[in-house]
């Protein structure tokens, strides 16, 4: 079934309702059209029915059309005199390949069209009957498109009469498209009538308009192959180039990331720089320490061109060891302490980074390595005493960071970005966000997520100040609120989860408040909620490999929809066919991003650097990043995100390829085959499912307990589903719409229930239920039995630690059950049992410090 891109939804029945819209063809344009068919050996009609199969295709994506062209059927009477519209409506169909030549198409469709007329005996409504296509309401069987040219027979009268025919543009339609040319003395007059339920006149007239520009590169160039056959006229071609991006600006006056906050350090050296539960670091502070830092790296193996790994939680050891590698020239790798050991050593191994910064707390749990290890709060370390040494110059193409994401083979892959890359970023937010000095940023991102490099660097080069969050508290939706509350914060950058657990807390953002929402798409309907106060909101998109952010759009009340774009400063948003041909607004495609922030490729990955980055073919000698979004560009130069083109998701703002998680769950024993996807639970939230055969005597709970231990517990399927065997398609890959819908947590049933017993075992089932959703919880039963997900067991240790309880979402990834953690805090209370918390930096402070008083 051909699917044309739509202006609206499409009903459900099918809707009448029409309108024409009308053009011309001049009279020397359709005699070159002539000469050009007559060259392949075609008439008129097959000339401009292969032109408008290419454009159905192009604007389609559908590589097989099928239009129907009407055939008289007075011929099928003998010696009758009958008036009236009595048409067949035969279906033409060839296949288009990306490589045939123009001419070639022409010439192919030729004996189709003189078979097709072979046999216009055929109704439309026998062809139904034989063929039985599938039909959906709505629609109608074959093909919803017509395509006729007319020939007017001019001067034809009768007795004492003389004719005129004239176009009648209709109020209803029996196709959702009909091109009817019209021969007249004057060339060719196109009455195109379409669905008013379906189509908008503007969108129409576009197409209009790219059947000549492409029927014109036919006449230029037959041995033009089809994809590239030109379809935009040039001033709407120059639009989506230079319209929709913004025009280049010069270089920054910085050469690199430190430079730049150097510069805005030089006022007000004594303004707080960061602030970490009431312990602050200066400017002049925080600039010493991590030059202090940058002088040990050097002279441990650590200078310009190499990698440093930092293994810590969010603090201001944190901060101070991200300035302190780019000082010394390295780029730092962020290791997240959540992660399992395996997937830590794997990245260890791959950048044989020569040095590893840490805290003292985590000295017992590190990857093995040869890296030499600092921990920054270690006493002995002596780094105060550290001398101030002439730091190495840094170019912007040099690399700042190299993160690790998830990778489609499971080998997780590390985005090499540079300086030049993020200054861009820096630069421009500065400005579009107008981050002023008093401004607060509460950062509340892990370092392994990018998103950290705007909410850790961008208070520094704009003066305010960076409130750095403990992972506990920002795991809960009222801790979180209550977090916003107490640190005075006016800046907050977040997942979409992460704004709909504050608006379900009750959450209102004050006047002037700023808040910037991404990682994932979310709707306007939330956005009008976070709007409702005052405060001001900003849509965020970006892929690892463009920096971060690629376009920052301003929300604004009764927006309708979300939409991406415009780019920020010298950044490029291409919306491509799969031929890298522009497509036409309206239409989807894929969009690449090119300009400044495109990272430098794939750590040490040629062959998949090659692949994802691609020559520009609008800017010699500048490169483009390949999203794998799926996209349209709106009329107005605005992009709508529908989804992704491969097996990539998003989840939590966290990019996962579903490959790995697929890769790890086939590794486990017993399990014959694995498919991962991302499906609504009960509630509508989005969860990861993992289905697999085999395995039999494992439970789903041993599965997901085994995939800990290898994956990050984001890519943990919150569902574990077996099955007999997966379902394939036809040809023999595997039909994921037809995977069964997954059971959650609340549905499951445990075989024999057990009750709590002592006062920490009921408050910590009352939290569990409470999380997940559950009218009661058995201290006996796991909780990735129940359904948990990395989300909800940092929800579970925030509650906890809120009511008293020192537990971690590592240990509830241990230990599972309530009896089972509950018993380990009954114990550390003793003394016999120490409960591992992160070192807080610089000196022992309580997180108290920031708890609001009512």
């Amino acid at each position: 079934m051909l699917t044309l891109p739509s202006d609206r939804s499409r009903p459900t029945e099918r809707s009448f309702a029409g309108s024409t819209y009308m053009t011309e063809f001049s009279k020397d344009f359709a005699i070159t059209l002539r000469k050009t068919g007559a060259q392949a050996g075609c008439t008129l009609f097959t000339t401009l029915l292969a032109g408008w199969q290419i454009l159905l295709w192009r604007l389609s994506g559908n590589a097989d059309p099928v239009t129907m062209i009407p055939a008289a059927a007075q011929s099928q009477l003998e010696n009758e005199v009958l008036v009236g519209h009595c048409v067949h409506l035969l279906p033409i169909r060839a296949r288009l390949t990306p490589e045939a030549k123009a001419v070639d198409y022409l010439r192919a469709l030729k004996p189709v069209v003189l078979d097709a007329y072979e046999h216009q005996h055929a109704t439309y409504g026998s062809m139904v009957r034989t063929l039985t296509p599938r039909r959906e309401p709505g629609r109608l069987p074959i093909s919803e498109i017509q395509f006729n040219l007319e020939q007017v027979g001019r001067g034809a009268g009768f007795a004492g009469v003389k004719t005129d025919v004239q176009a009648n543009g209709k109020r209803a339609v029996n196709f959702d498209l009909f091109l009817n040319i019209v021969e007249t003395g004057n060339g060719l007059r196109l009455e195109c009538d379409y669905s008013t339920g379906l189509y908008d006149e503007s969108t129409i007239a576009r197409w209009m308009q790219s059947y000549r520009t492409l029927l014109e590169a036919i006449v230029a160039n037959p041995a033009q192959s089809v994809a590239t056959l030109e379809i935009l006229e040039p001033s709407l071609r120059k639009f989506l180039l230079e319209g929709c991006n913004p025009p280049a600006t010069g270089p920054a006056e910085a050469e690199n990331v430190p430079e730049l906050i150097a510069e805005a350090f030089a006022t007000m050296p004594d303004q707080p720089a960061a602030d970490f539960y009431g312990l602050e670091l200066s400017r002049a502070q925080l600039a010493l320490q991590s030059d202090r830092l940058a002088g040990w790296l050097m002279r441990n193996g650590a200078g310009p061109g190499s990698l440093v790994a930092i293994y810590m939680d969010r603090s201001l050891e944190m901060l101070v060891a991200m300035l302190g590698v780019m000082k010394a020239g390295a780029a730092y790798v962020p290791l997240d302490p959540m992660f399992p050991r395996s997937r830590i050593e794997q990245i260890v191994d791959e950048t044989n980074v020569p040095v590893m910064v840490t805290l003292s707390a985590h000295l017992e749990n590190l990857p093995h390595c040869n890296a030499k290890v600092i921990a920054l709060d270690d006493e002995n370390l002596g780094l105060e005493r550290e001398p101030i040494v002439a730091l190495p110059a840094i170019r912007s193409q040099d690399r700042a960071y190299v993160i690790f994401t998830s990778g489609s083979t499971g080998r997780p892959k590390g985005v090499e970005v540079c300086h030049g890359n993020v200054m861009n970023l820096l630069t421009d937010t500065k400005e579009r966000l107008a981050i002023k000095p008093e401004d607060r940023w509460l950062a509340v991102t892990t370092l392994s997520f990018d998103i950290a490099v705007l909410e850790m660097l961008l208070p520094l080069v704009s003066g305010g100040t960076v409130v750095i969050a403990h992972r506990d508290d920002v795991a809960d939706g009222a801790q979180l609120k209550e977090l916003l509350q107490a640190t005075r914060a006016t800046v907050l950058q977040a997942t979409p989860v992460t704004w709909r657990m504050l608006l379900e807390q009750g959450f209102q953002a004050p006047p002037g408040f700023k808040m910037l929402c991404g990682g994932e798409a979310w709707t306007a309907a939330m956005g009008e909620q976070l709007l409702q106060n005052g405060g001001r909101l900003w849509n965020m998109y970006g892929p690892t490999e463009t920096t971060v952010w690629s376009s920052i759009t301003e929300v604004e009340l009764g927006a309708g929809r979300m939409t991406i774009g415009p780019p920020i400063a010298n950044t490029r948003f291409y919306v491509l066919d799969p031929q890298l041909q522009l497509v036409p607004p309206g239409i989807s495609g894929e969009l690449f991003i090119a300009g400044d922030g495109v990272a430098r490729g794939y750590f040490e990955r040629p062959e998949l650097t090659a692949e994802k980055f691609l020559a520009d073919p609008f800017v010699p000698g500048e490169r483009m990043y390949r999203t794998g979004d799926e996209v349209r560009q709106l009329p107005d130069g605005r992009i709508e995100f529908l989804g992704r083109l491969d097996h990539q998701i998003k989840l939590r703002g966290f990019r996962i390829e579903l490959g790995d998680v697929e890769t790890s769950m086939r590794a486990l024993p017993g399990v014959r085959d694995a498919v991962a996807m991302l499906r609504p639970d009960a509630s509508g939230e989005a969860i990861l499912v993992g289905y697999y055969t085999g395995a039999e005597t494992a439970t789903p709970a041993d599965l997901k307990r085994a995939l800990g231990s290898q994956l990050p517990i984001y890519m943990v399927p919150t569902v574990m589903k077996s099955l007999p065997s997966l379902p394939l398609t036809p040809n023999g890959k595997i039909d994921r719409k037809a995977l069964p819908e997954p059971r959650t947590g609340a549905e499951i049933e445990v075989e024999e229930f057990y009750e709590p017993r002592t006062g920490t075992e009921f408050a910590l089932a009352e939290i569990f239920a409470e999380v997940l959703g559950i009218a009661r919880v058995s201290i006996r039963t796991g909780l990735l039995d129940l359904g948990a997900d990395s989300l909800r067991m940092f929800q579970i240790a925030s509650r906890a630690h809120h009511r008293g309880f020192a537990v971690s979402a590592k240990q509830l990834m241990q230990l599972h059950t309530v009896e089972a953690v509950a018993a380990a805090v009954d114990t550390a209370e003793k003394g016999a049992l120490s409960v591992a918390v992160p070192a807080v930096p610089l000196q022992r402070i309580s997180r108290e410090n920031y708890r609001v008083v009512r």
